[in-house]
């Protein structure tokens, strides 16, 4: 998508270094609730949107922030923070790659930092909480599981 907004193979390059969902929020953006409330209202729209279940983002979240963290990066930090609170490990016996939270301590974690702060990251946060379109009617909602389902689904409720 971003070759098609003018970018450059060496621009999409450069960002991938950096989280790619800010690079392409900042370039995409989000619709606000009152816009997307406007095209709802226009005749003949049909809504829907597909999803991932809750646990899948969870465990989606910890295998690619927390198992698959960068050497020094703030889930990696994170992953410290985990293996000293809830495994008590030594911060000078943490071996990047080496010693990882188990998914338990993940959830332990992500369930203590909600009781503590009412918030969680977003890599794990469920969608509904800063999702503009999951704030509207829908016509229908799917789960990601079945991709020949889906598509099926969206071409009888589309009319293709």
């Amino acid at each position: 998508m971003g070759l098609l907004e003018g970018y450059s193979v060496h621009q999409l390059k450069k960002m991938s270094r950096h989280p790619l969902v800010s690079e392409m929020r900042s370039i995409y953006g989000r619709p606000t609730l009152q816009s997307l409330k406007l095209k709802l209202e226009e005749p003949g729209n049909k809504v829907f949107i597909v999803k991932r279940h809750p646990f899948q983002r969870l465990f989606s979240g910890f295998k690619d922030k927390i198992i698959g963290a960068i050497k020094g990066s703030y889930h990696d930090k994170m992953a410290q923070k985990i293996l000293e609170n809830y495994r008590g490990l030594p911060k000078n016996e943490y071996k990047f790659k080496e010693t990882v939270p188990t998914f338990a301590e993940f959830v332990e974690f992500v369930l203590d930092e909600y009781d503590r702060n009412g918030d969680v990251d977003m890599h794990w946060a469920p969608v509904v909480d800063f999702c503009s379109v999951c704030q509207v009617i829908l016509t229908m909602m799917q789960y990601m599981s079945n991709k020949f389902l889906i598509l099926f689904c969206q071409s009888v409720l589309l009319g293709a």
